[in-house]
Parts: structure tokens; sequence; C-alpha cells
């Protein structure tokens, strides 16, 4: 049996980020500053993951959008 991702990263608070794909790609956009800071001799500023919502496709004529500020389906 494989065993499963096992990557955990958390926030200024130490509260866990969630494992979605926009955390992974806003680490992977950070990651990439981190290199070019430390290259040019500068300190980086720590991560901060921002949540801009989520949103599901449902079938062809569907979807569904949650934020902080609204919610929506349709």
């Amino acid at each position: 049996m494989p065993a499963p991702d096992a990557a955990l990263a958390r926030n200024a608070d130490g509260q866990p980020l969630p494992g979605i794909a926009p955390v992974a790609k806003q680490q992977g956009a950070y990651v990439a500053r981190v290199t070019a800071a430390r290259a040019a001799g500068k300190e980086p500023r720590p991560f901060r993951y921002h949540d801009s919502g989520l949103l599901a496709t449902i079938g062809r004529r569907a979807a569904d959008y949650r934020s902080f500020i609204a919610a929506t389906a349709g």
C-alpha cells in the first residue's frame, strides 16, 4: 500500500494550511521569490497564504463558489 501525502504547512499562527492546489501554487511562487532574494543577498518576507475562495464545477451547466465575502451556486 503506498504512503499518503504527508506534507503539512502551517501559517504564522501555527494553524495548518489546507492541503489544496492553491496553497501549493502560492508556495511554489514563494520558493522562487526566496531563491531570487537570497541570491541577491536579501532576506525574503515570510510566506503568507491568501485564500481567494473555492470554485467547484458541477457538470456542464452548474457551479458552486464560496468565499469569505459571498457564496453563490447556479
